[in-house]
């Protein structure tokens, strides 16, 4: 199967899977707000955020695994068979030896911290401190669980096996979806059953993938002689440390959010907060589809020396992820106050301004992603790590700032500023690291993006003028903003061999296939 092609299944078959958990979590949201209220719910995502220092690590231990295993393949290309696959087995025994005994550590020592946590230092409503903890010990076990399997998960997206990883994800999104419904017709504490369910689908989809990748690659083998590589240890964990830098950062600053609106708001706004992290999260998802699709393919170019490649594919990404985001991210903007009031009935105060701040956060993010990738790709990033995560970190003061003379919108404004400034972070590195051209990136893809969202919030704007607020305003909004970006981004974001390979593809996929 050939590079491109294999991109464009990944990404299918990720686009699926997302817009399925788009659907399943949009109804599933109202379903936990009716059955937890929005005392509960605002808890469940504040004493969530509190396992960060396992979170911390995983996301940058994953990422450093992710990046060594894709790039071990690139190099792998110019090896024996046998050559190739003692590399990618030391690489993987390295990953394991990191991935069980840190986590075990990261959770003796995290336990304690997190329930005085929970008991001293939280806004917690009377009587709610017991199933708090509850909360606490559930996200604590489906952390541990979620990394010690990054090693075998990490393979699948290092192969760019995306698909089979978007068959569990979504049985995963069934689970959940199911056992949300469930929490209207059973009786006890909703919250704390919400929270059992919330990490029994992960440890048993991840459990399950991490037995299958052992039994589909033979690279996924423990050999005790290979676990302690003290050179690639060293190395993967520099990798890690430096990414680290940037989780740190993003951490303080989403955690930090949370906590900031528990402490000056309570609980209630932390709902709010609550859903429009989860209404983006849905948005972003199809961009994410595609740089699951593309993260891998541009490591594994670099690491065959394919430099030229791996930049056109991080300009591409730019472009791509930030569409895809636009696709949502336009009509929710300007239908926000009517899809909140049909999807939770009564969503809390401040939601839907929150959700369009936000959903700019995303927008703003993904403009400059596809650099990020590239950089990782690159392997030189310690200072650049380090500076994504100051200026992150600086945001939460920021944050309070604003708070105190715009309320709770200021947490925001500042979230998407931040985003705006590290995409911009990631060009200059971009420009410093891999020869990236700042004006490419400011007229082929800021301009035409910016020229296309324009187009399409101004289309999708008038059914507002004619229209009562209602389903049917909601369908017509989509249906022509959607519409709009797609024939104005054909015309000014895509250059022409971006819009040859897509009417290729369209037509192979549709018109030949009707024709058969």
């Amino acid at each position: 199967m050939t590079g491109t092609k294999r991109i464009i299944i990944n990404a299918l078959a990720s686009y699926g899977r997302s817009v399925l958990g788009i659907f399943l979590g949009l109804f599933s949201a109202r379903w936990v707000l009716a059955a937890l209220g929005k005392s509960d719910l605002g808890l469940f995502g504040v004493v969530g955020s509190i396992i960060i220092c396992v979170q911390l690590l995983n996301i940058s231990m994953s990422s450093a695994v992710a990046r060594y295993y894709a790039f071990a393949i690139g190099e792998a290309k110019k090896l024996t068979d046998d050559r190739a696959r003692d590399l990618l087995l030391r690489w993987f025994n390295s990953a394991v030896s990191i991935h069980f005994i840190l986590p075990a550590i990261l959770v003796c020592v995290g336990y304690p911290i997190g329930i005085w946590i929970v008991k001293k230092w939280l806004v917690v409503p009377d009587g709610r401190v017991d199933a708090c903890i509850w909360v606490f010990r559930f996200s604590l076990v489906a952390a541990f669980v979620n990394m010690a399997s990054v090693p075998y998960i990490a393979m699948y997206r290092a192969r760019q096996l995306i698909a089979e990883l978007t068959v569990w994800e979504v049985v995963r999104n069934v689970i959940t979806f199911v056992g949300a419904f469930a929490l209207l017709y059973v009786g006890g504490d909703h919250l704390i059953i919400y929270s059992a369910i919330m990490a029994f689908a992960p440890v048993l989809i991840l459990t399950i993938q991490a037995y299958r990748a052992r039994m589909q690659f033979d690279c996924c083998r423990v050999h005790f002689d290979m676990l302690f590589d003290i050179m690639r240890i060293k190395s993967m964990t520099a990798f890690g440390l430096c990414d680290l830098m940037t989780s740190i950062g993003c951490i303080v600053r989403d955690h930090g959010a949370a906590f900031l609106i528990n402490k000056v708001f309570g609980p209630a706004l932390n709902s709010a907060y609550s859903i429009a992290n989860q209404l983006s999260s849905q948005t972003n998802a199809l961009a994410s589809a595609m740089n699951g699709a593309l993260m891998p393919a541009i490591t594994t170019t670099e690491g065959e020396g394919e430099h030229g490649k791996a930049v056109l594919l991080a300009h591409r990404s730019c472009k791509f992820c930030t569409l895809l985001v636009l696709l949502f991210a336009v009509p929710l903007c300007i239908e926000a106050d009517e899809v909140l009031r049909l999807w939770l009935v009564n969503p809390p105060e401040y939601t839907a301004e929150l959700c369009r701040c936000v959903l700019l956060t995303a927008v703003c993010f993904k403009i400059g992603w596809g650099y990020h990738m590239a950089l990782l790709a690159d392997g030189r990033i310690a200072l650049y790590q380090m500076t994504v995560g100051l200026i992150s970190v600086v945001t939460l003061p920021a944050m309070a700032v604003l708070v105190k003379y715009v309320g709770v919108i200021g947490v925001g404004y500042a979230l998407a500023a931040n985003a705006l400034l590290l995409s911009i972070v990631r060009v200059v590195y971009g420009r410093v690291l891999l020869g990236v051209e700042v004006k490419y990136w400011l007229l082929h893809i800021v301009l035409p993006v910016a020229i296309a969202t324009a187009a399409a919030y101004f289309v999708g704007m008038l059914p507002s003028a004619f229209m009562e607020a209602s389903f049917c305003r909601i369908v017509v909004t989509t249906f022509l903003s959607v519409v709009a970006l797609a024939v104005v981004s054909c015309i000014v974001v895509l250059d022409g061999r971006e819009r040859s390979f897509l009417l290729r593809q369209f037509r192979k996929v549709c018109i030949d296939r009707l024709l058969k």
